[in-house]
Order: C-alpha cells, then sequence, then structure tokens
C-alpha cells in the first residue's frame, strides 16, 4: 500500500493505492466502506474517486484547502449502482410494505452530517428511490432544487451551524414536499414552516420510510 499527496493552490490531492492481493474485479455492489469514504470526503467539501484495476485499487481524494472557493463550484451528483444496507433491521421495518414502495421516486437528501446521510441513502435506494445528493450545504442544495426534477425533499435543519430558510423557501416555491431532520425539536426549525413534517434524529427506519412515504403521497 502506498499513499501519496500533494498540495496545489485549492486542494490537497491525495493518492491511495493498494496491489498485490487477489485479482480485483470491478465491484457491481458498493458497501459500506466505499459509501463511508465518499460521504465523508463530501462532508468535508471534497471529491473522491475510486478506480479498480486487476492489479488493486486506488482512491483519488481532493479535499478543499482553507479559504478555497473550489468546493463552492463543485458538482454533486447523485451516487450510483445499488448499495448493501448496514440495517441489520431494515426487513424487519419494511415487513408490511411492498419490496420497493418507493421506485422511480427522486428524493433530495441534504444532510451535512456523513454517517448520517449514508444511512438515509442507503434506506431509501433500498426501497427503489433515487437519491438526488447528499447536498450537504446552502449552495449544492439550491443548485440541484433549481436545475432537478424533485418528488420529495428530506432538509436537515442546521448545515454547518448556518440558518436552511432559504432551502425551505426554495422546496416550497418549487412545489417540492419536504420534512425536516433534525435532533433539537421544532424550536430549531425555520419560522413559516409550522406545517412542515419533522423527523426527529435518531430515527429508525420505519420512521424514515414512513415519512418519505407520507411526501411522496
Amino acid at each position: 500500500m502506498t499513499i501519496a499527496w500533494t498540495v496545489g493552490r485549492q486542494t490537497l490531492d491525495l493518492r491511495w493505492t493498494e496491489w498485490g492481493g487477489p485479482q480485483v474485479k470491478t465491484p457491481i455492489r458498493r458497501g459500506f466502506g466505499t459509501r463511508l469514504i465518499e460521504a465523508s470526503v463530501r462532508g468535508a467539501g471534497g471529491q473522491a474517486k475510486m478506480s479498480v484495476e486487476a492489479g488493486g485499487l486506488r482512491w483519488d481524494i481532493a479535499f478543499p484547502l482553507p479559504h478555497s472557493q473550489a468546493a463552492d463550484d463543485q458538482a454533486i451528483e447523485a451516487p450510483a449502482g445499488e448499495p448493501t444496507s448496514p440495517k441489520a433491521n431494515l426487513a424487519t421495518a419494511l415487513a408490511s410494505r411492498t419490496a420497493r414502495p418507493l421506485e422511480g421516486r427522486r428524493v433530495l437528501v441534504i444532510e451535512d452530517e456523513p454517517l448520517v446521510a449514508m444511512e438515509i441513502v442507503s434506506q431509501l435506494e433500498d426501497v427503489g428511490a433515487t437519491v438526488i445528493g447528499p447536498a450537504t450545504d446552502a449552495v449544492a442544495a439550491l443548485e440541484l432544487i433549481d436545475q432537478l426534477r424533485i418528488d420529495a425533499a428530506l432538509l436537515d435543519a442546521n448545515l454547518h451551524g448556518d440558518a436552511v430558510d432559504d432551502i425551505a423557501s426554495a422546496l416550497a416555491r418549487n412545489q417540492v414536499p419536504f420534512a425536516f431532520v433534525s435532533g433539537y425539536g421544532r424550536g430549531s426549525l425555520p419560522a413559516n414552516f409550522d406545517g412542515v413534517e419533522l423527523l426527529p434524529k435518531p430515527f429508525s427506519a420505519k420512521q424514515l420510510l414512513d415519512v418519505a412515504g407520507r411526501l411522496i403521497a
């Protein structure tokens, strides 16, 4: 294994390479470790890309340096592929539902905590939803709302300590049904959105899917 890095004007570029083990094939399903790396890097405003070759694999990771504006302009893409859910009890939560009740529905996830975002994405994709994001800041969220068709959204009520009033207003203006996600209760939510549902942190798989189902309905 080798780890090398360079420091540019705007980014710290890290290359992590592993080789010498069994022959590697491009994975069909992305597992927990891959999602954890990608979500953690996105949460810091960076980008991560894994390349698989016969002799091993390589991660190319870029982090924005302090005071850099590079992260503000990055495109946030929906994760590709069908993940393996880390939640062992998800099947129980879905027992009374059809296998993929959100099939084909486009759900925007706006969440700055990588592990929480990864959990939400995994559970939504397991029931057929197409997840947009996760967006980790207001700039990315507003761009996605403006550019893409969205059926529903889950909005973290606090993004890196910043208010989310503009995001909530943009969702309402575009007639996108959404719910707030917060561990601080309704007192932490933007004013004038008293009728918007709150998904409290921590939440179970059933609570998440119930809220998403109501938004879609």
